[in-house]
């Protein structure tokens, strides 16, 4: 499963792609844009209303942090 913390276009951009490869997506974060919300309901993506928190990324195998927020993306990325 493919986590993406974030909801925006950055998000949305990666989603596509993976989608293209069959993947399970799964986004986190406080709001999601239109597209996401959009893509989501059409590929059965799961969407969590919620800031990241590291039970978010038990048994996921890939982890993109999609945000503009770089102390979160720090937080992540360890």
């Amino acid at each position: 499963m493919f986590n993406s913390r974030g909801g925006g276009e950055i998000a949305f951009r990666k989603a596509t792609l993976l989608d293209k490869a069959s993947a399970s997506v799964m986004f986190v974060a406080n709001e999601f844009s239109e597209n996401i919300e959009s893509l989501a309901n059409k590929k059965s993506f799961l969407l969590i209303k919620d800031s990241f928190k590291d039970k978010y990324l038990e048994n996921i195998v890939l982890v993109i942090a999609a945000t503009n927020c770089k102390e979160t993306n720090t937080l992540i990325a360890k």
